[in-house]
């Protein structure tokens, strides 16, 4: 079993896998008005069919263990934890086969 070292999440940590934008703290111009400020389009994604948001409920295990993964060819995916921190684990693009060696965990 591989063991990896769990790091923060940074926009520059993350961008050989994807896009990272810290939602609760938004960052940059501002549509502002008296009570509101409003950052638009902060993280896109290009989709010419239907998307769909499925919500997960995750307990903390008592061992965090990776015993099964999953990998997207044809779609995009956005992960966006609500209530806490979750430990998100990636691996680069690699043509549909999963390289489970160069796998990083982010917090």
């Amino acid at each position: 079993m591989k063991t990896i070292k769990v790091q923060p999440l940074t926009k520059e940590a993350f961008a050989p896998y994807g896009e990272y934008y810290a939602m609760t703290e938004p960052t940059g111009h501002a549509l502002c008005g008296e009570i509101h400020q409003f950052f638009p389009d902060r993280v896109t994604a290009y989709q010419g069919h239907q998307v769909a948001f499925s919500p997960i409920k995750v307990k903390k295990p008592a061992e965090m263990k990776v015993t099964q993964i999953e990998y997207h060819t044809t779609t995009c995916e956005a992960i966006m934890p609500l209530t806490d921190d979750m430990i998100l684990h990636v691996a680069q693009p690699s043509a549909g086969t999963p390289i489970t060696d160069q796998t990083k965990a982010f917090l």
